[in-house]
């Protein structure tokens, strides 16, 4: 199998509306029995209307997560979340409308890409899973990015990751593309075809690395979780780690492992 970095490969109106502005009448005031001239109204909240009324994608976006016209035009612009679970469609596009989204999640999709996502620069949760994907444009734009749940390519551009869940894909060597997430704290990986200890060796680069999960109850075991001394030759060379494969790692663990290596090599 080819490396992570090339197992999954993953590449990276306006309108103007005429109307009539609201007129305040007070007790002792009697409005005009005809209407004046009307006014055009080209304000920001009228421009996201029409946006919502004509844009298939921002309609789309806003009709899964339950958005109505008066929230997209008055508050969309600071909607911080998004979910699109189980709806039917080749691509996701719109998201530069919601530049202040910090989560987004598309989970169970038929889509094949998703563009936009560089309009989103305050963007630090991303899940995409259970899809067709292909291609997402504007990944390597995502500067403030801390979680990320998927497989693929250039995961080394992506420096201030925390958490990456990349698990029941068909990764069967980590090599070197994780050398740039050096913040990287927790990695599940489970459920691939990892099946060499020098692969561990390479997570050693990661010098937060403290969870990792190569056996995870939720996904299958890699082929490495059945060799002999695996979990001695993962906690000795990890020596950070505190929890593996869901299970804390004691200091008093550690010591029995560190001893148990130092006497082989006697």
């Amino acid at each position: 199998m080819e490396p992570l970095a090339s197992a999954l490969r993953l590449a990276g109106g306006m309108v103007q509306s005429l109307g009539v502005d609201n007129v305040l009448v007070g007790p002792e005031e009697v409005a005009p029995s005809s209407p004046g001239p009307t006014s055009t109204k080209t304000g920001p909240q009228t421009e996201r209307q029409l946006l919502y009324q004509t844009n298939r994608e921002v309609a789309l976006l806003c009709s899964q997560n339950s958005i109505s016209q008066t929230t997209f035009s008055t508050r969309g612009a600071s909607i911080t979340s998004l979910e699109m679970c189980f709806y039917n469609t080749d691509a996701l596009r719109g998201f530069s409308y919601f530049p202040a989204l910090t989560s987004l999640c598309v989970v169970t999709q038929d889509i094949s890409r998703i563009e936009g996502l560089d309009g989103c620069p305050l963007l630090e949760k991303l899940w995409i899973c259970e899809t067709n994907i292909e291609r997402i444009a504007g990944l390597t734009q995502l500067s403030k990015l801390k979680e990320l749940y998927l497989i693929m390519e250039n995961l080394h551009t992506l420096t201030q990751l925390r958490v990456l869940h990349i698990g029941n894909n068909h990764i069967s060597s980590v090599g070197d593309a994780l050398d740039g997430n050096m913040v990287l704290e927790d990695l599940n990986i489970s459920g691939n075809l990892i099946s060499s200890f020098r692969e561990v060796l390479f997570l050693a680069r990661l010098p937060h690395l403290t969870a990792l999960c190569l056996s995870d109850p939720n996904f299958a075991d890699n082929p490495i979780c059945a060799l002999c001394n695996y979990q001695t030759h993962v906690i000795y060379h990890l020596p950070n780690l505190r929890s593996l494969d869901t299970l804390d790692v004691t200091e008093d663990s550690r010591k029995i492992i560190n001893a148990t290596v130092l006497k082989k090599r006697m």
